[in-house]
């Protein structure tokens, strides 16, 4: 755990993730309110899409890439800086396809109203490149994610915000092991009631797991509403 890489997610990917996947209007927006202030995020843009922020042009520009494939190619651009610092290289291509093979086999047993899904992969993945490179243990490398589908599967709990679902049931993993589904079956897929019946030390290892991601993501929220 100690030799574990600490990697932070760059808060437009965060915000951009974080929105309704049904309103396009809101996510061009967002985009632009985010150049408006962020002259770094706005070359970004620019010159990896081809996108101009004039007003005349932007939102039909916009329109044409279209919400994933923005998403997609900015958690490329980022990804690529992870693997060799440079923004506007295409070096991480295979670890977005990654990404989106194992975001397929997940989507349809959590919620697809917004990009947490995503966002937790990504930030798996980047943090995966950046451990290699430093030689120490990927947060990656601990999430069972054939398990993990397996539980998806039988309860189907689309009803929480998809990022925070798996990383309960990781962190449920961690405590139980192989009997992580077993128990999970005794409480008919409660995780509310199966987390109130830990001990003090098991809740401790699901909260650090919470935490990890939250600090990876910067949610504050998290420390002020339950999320499980």
């Amino acid at each position: 755990m100690n030799n574990q890489t600490i990697s932070y997610v760059p808060y437009q990917m965060v915000e951009f993730c974080l929105l309704d996947n049904t309103n396009q209007k809101k996510q061009s927006s967002l985009v632009n309110d985010i150049a408006q202030v962020d002259n770094f995020f706005r070359i970004l843009i620019e010159r990896r899409m081809d996108i101009s922020f004039e007003e005349s042009t932007f939102v039909k520009r916009f329109a044409e890439i279209g919400p994933k494939g923005f998403r997609d190619q900015l958690a490329l651009a980022f990804l690529s800086y992870s693997k060799d610092k440079n923004f506007f290289s295409f070096s991480a291509k295979n670890e977005l396809e990654e990404i989106l093979k194992l975001e397929e086999s997940l989507q349809e047993y959590v919620s697809n109203s917004d990009n947490t899904l995503f966002l937790l992969l990504f930030h798996l993945k980047n943090n995966e490149i950046l451990a290699l490179k430093k030689e120490q243990t990927a947060v990656a490398e601990s999430y069972n994610f054939k398990l993990i589908k397996d539980i998806l599967k039988k309860y189907k709990p689309n009803n929480h915000r998809a990022d925070w679902l798996l990383v309960l049931i990781h962190s449920l993993i961690n405590v139980y092991d192989a009997k992580a589904e077993s128990k999970i079956n005794e409480y008919r897929g409660e995780f509310s009631s199966l987390v109130d019946s830990l001990s003090l030390e098991q809740r401790r290892s699901i909260v650090e797991c919470h935490l990890d991601y939250g600090q990876a993501i910067d949610d504050s929220d998290y420390f002020l509403f339950n999320k499980v």
